[in-house]
């Protein structure tokens, strides 16, 4: 686990998360919880392979997030929204 390569869009507005082809992503979710376990957001990854955080989904600081795909845990870990 631990695979996923994050990087922000040009904007600086949204985050992007590029979601690594060797997980089987496809109608998979990405689920983002704050540093107490709650979850504040659940975004679908797209067709690319990425998932997009909008910037009035969540505020900057660490969240760790959690890849579904029907209910089976795909991936973990930690992240940064800067």
């Amino acid at each position: 686990m631990n695979n996923l390569k994050i990087f922000y869009s040009r904007s600086g507005s949204n985050t992007i998360i590029h979601i690594p082809t060797s997980l089987k992503r496809e109608k998979a979710e990405l689920a983002i919880f704050d540093i107490l376990g709650h979850q504040v957001a659940i975004v679908s990854v797209r067709k690319d392979n990425t998932a997009v955080i909008e910037s009035d989904t969540v505020c900057n600081g660490t969240y760790f997030y959690r890849i579904f795909k029907m209910g089976k845990l795909l991936d973990c870990g930690k992240l940064a929204v800067e």
